[in-house]
Order: structure tokens, then sequence, then C-alpha cells
């Protein structure tokens, strides 16, 4: 299940679900919630399927336009008004992490660490070494790869 503290209420929250929850974002009064291969939309006990995928769903994140799925087959892209996915990234290896800012997407994966650049609509592979998560702290990126090992990267903006 899920514990949550709406903003404004007295007290704490459940909600319960029948799958395991893979991630989970929040979402205006909502959430979204991915299970093995769905992604859906939850709030207050009822459950909504925004899309199926034919490969396990590992990580969901967001911006302002899209929700970002990364799967066991690579990474898509769904319009925050629509239900489609569409296939967004340079390979279509495992996705464990996205990590959109104003200008740029870091995604990190399963065969490397991947740039989106927003104004040039172009992907660059910054590292060939799996990356499962990213933390940004002051400016500066901490990748931890598939083998624990911890990397660190400055943000260095373009465009």
């Amino acid at each position: 299940g899920l514990s949550y503290y709406p903003a404004g209420a007295d007290n704490w929250k459940y909600q319960r679900f029948t799958y395991e929850i893979a991630d989970v974002l929040p979402f205006n009064n909502y959430f979204i919630v991915s299970f093995g291969s769905r992604i859906s939309r939850a709030s207050g006990g009822v459950i909504f399927t925004i899309s199926n995928f034919s490969t396990n769903i590992l990580c969901l994140s967001q911006d302002k336009k899209y929700l970002y799925v990364g799967t066991n087959s690579g990474l898509f892209k769904i319009a925050k008004e629509a239900n489609i996915p569409m296939s967004f990234g340079p390979d279509r290896y495992a996705v464990y992490v996205v990590y959109p800012m104003d200008n740029e997407i870091f995604v990190g994966s399963e065969t490397g660490f991947y740039k989106y650049n927003r104004k040039f609509n172009k992907w660059l592979k910054e590292i060939s070494f799996g990356v499962k998560d990213i933390v940004e702290l002051k400016g500066v990126l901490y990748l931890l790869g598939v083998n624990n090992q911890v990397i660190i990267m400055q943000i260095i903006f373009c465009g």
C-alpha cells in the first residue's frame, strides 16, 4: 500500500493496492503508480489504467509536459494529456532512472549514461557505463553505477 500526508490534512492517508508498486509519482490530487507492465492513476481508492507496456516498468519521472517511463526495453514518454506512450531514447535496453531538468534530460540505463539536449533535440552518450540512480546536489550529479560505484559529474549547461 501507500501512506501519504495530503497538504492541508490533519492526518495520514493510506491507499491499498492489490499489486506490488514498482514506482510512484505524486501528480495534482492523485498518484501515478506502476505495477509490473502497467501505469495507473490512483485516487481515493480508485485506480484507472493509463497505459500498458509489453515489458516491466523500472522507473517513472515527469516534467511539465511529459511522464517518462523507463522499462526493460528502453525509454518512453507520454504527454500528460494523453495515454499513448511514444518511444523516446537512444537505445532499447533497460532504463533505471530518468532525471529531467529545464534544458536537458539525464538517463541512466543498463548500457550507459545519456543526456538529451531539448534545444537541439539530440541524445549524447556521456558514459559507456551502466547507471541505476542519479542524485543532484548543488549543480553536481552523483551517479550510482550498476556495480555500485559512485561517479561524480559537474553539470555543464548547453543552450
